[in-house]
């Protein structure tokens, strides 16, 4: 991840911690769940790597 990346995601984190709207709340988790998605995606393909 890079260090914007790790930046973002605990921005988001703390965001969602503290977030009291129903709508900006899932609009947050969406957010941090594309970010993690893309971590997820370069793991499968440095596993492929590896095979």
């Amino acid at each position: 991840m890079t260090p914007d990346e790790r930046e973002r995601m605990a921005s988001l984190c703390q965001r969602i911690a503290t977030e009291q709207d129903r709508e900006k709340f899932t609009q947050l988790v969406k957010a941090l769940n594309d970010l993690l998605s893309v971590k997820d995606h370069r793991l499968e393909d440095k596993e492929k790597k590896k095979d």
